[in-house]
């Protein structure tokens, strides 16, 4: 049995913990309660691993967990000149829970292996990956237990990337380093983190274009200024995007954001189909030789369609509630919690599922 959790981002807690369980309050909770509500959404995933253990025991299954890239938002966590192992200890520290639950999946049996995406990047550093290894034992064991983009396994035919290398905003080139950046990840840095204490739901959009449509709509114009001067650095030999973020720039219609948003998603499938030809310059690693599946995360909407050369592609969306933007006022959405899961049909193969945990959360 494999299953397969994509994009948790786990922070510390703080404002810049995305995907809260917020329940009704779409703009947190009072008194700052975000500790608990995180807490509580991390016991529902020990108790959702814990149910797949013992599924996976009662039909005789080994168990693997495929975390899909996005584990840890280290882009958010980690401070100036803060080291990736020390933002991915305070991660840890605050999301015990959820440690809990990883270990006794190991101990029961259960294996392990973490793709890195483009938010947990950093943890390629040698001091954070060993860090975490020893908390997980035996993760990514079937590659000697080092950190990999993509995820291979010739008996299914499947084949999983998180899906950023896609992402025209999000395309990180230099797999190898820590400090390997984009524009997704100057934005977050420069502008997001620095006003998401004032406005904690600034980056519960859908992606870069939301981030700047939602600062435009709802923050104080100094502020507002003071932000994009902070990110004009980062912008200015990026013609197209520097026009976007020019604070002083005529505003886009509500229909420019969201043509623009539709645009990077449609770039991105793009890229993938491109991949799945294959070409060279396509996947990170290489395609099975029977290649039946192929997964991505990074867009947190989980999908199932049918690819070129007959190839079934999925995104198992995302295991976290969050709130969108609608109207420029934020609403929480009633998105189940949701994952991929691929068992033995009985003859030789295997069958995919996108599933809900929805049930389990409502318990």
């Amino acid at each position: 049995m494999l299953l397969i959790v994509s994009d948790l981002h786990l922070g510390c807690g703080d404002e810049r913990e995305d995907f809260l369980l917020w329940g009704d309050r779409p703009q947190g909770p009072k008194l700052r309660a975000r500790a608990a509500a995180t807490a509580r959404l991390d016991r529902l995933f020990a108790e959702f691993l814990r149910l797949k253990m013992a599924h996976a025991g009662a039909a005789g299954l080994v168990p693997t967990l495929l975390l899909l890239g996005d584990t840890f938002d280290l882009w958010q966590v980690q401070e100036p000149r803060e080291s990736p192992r020390d933002a991915l200890e305070r991660i840890l520290t605050f999301h015990t829970d959820w440690v809990v639950g990883m270990r006794e999946w190991i101990r029961t049996g259960g294996e392990i292996h973490l793709v890195v995406g483009n938010h947990d990047q950093p943890i390629v550093h040698p001091d954070a990956w060993n860090l975490l290894s020893e908390i997980l034992p035996s993760l990514n064991r079937r590659i000697g237990g080092k950190p990999t983009h993509y995820f291979a396994d010739e008996a299914i035919g499947l084949y999983a990337e998180h899906g950023h290398r896609w992402d025209p905003h999000n395309r990180i080139r230099r797999l190898d380093n820590p400090d390997a950046s984009c524009i997704g990840r100057e934005v977050v840095r420069r502008l997001v983190n620095r006003v998401e204490h004032i406005v904690p739901w600034i980056d519960k959009g859908a992606g870069v274009a939301d981030v700047i449509r939602i600062a435009q709509s709802v923050l104080d114009p100094d502020l507002l200024d003071e932000a994009f001067r902070a990110l004009a650095p980062a912008v200015r030999h990026t013609s197209l995007l520097a026009r976007l973020l020019h604070p002083w720039k005529k505003r886009r219609r509500e229909a420019d954001w969201q043509a623009l948003a539709r645009r990077e998603l449609a770039a991105m499938n793009r890229g993938i189909d491109r991949a799945l030809a294959p070409r060279p310059e396509g996947t990170t690693g290489p395609l099975p030789a029977n290649c039946r599946f192929f997964a991505s995360g990074h867009t947190h909407q989980a999908m199932r369609a049918q690819s070129r050369g007959n190839i079934e592609r999925f995104n198992p969306g995302t295991w976290r509630p969050f709130a969108l933007i609608e109207d420029n006022s934020p609403v929480v959405m009633t998105q189940p919690l949701t994952y991929a899961e691929l068992l033995p049909d009985g003859i030789g193969g295997w069958e995919l599922a996108v599933r809900s945990a929805a049930k389990l959360r409502d318990n």
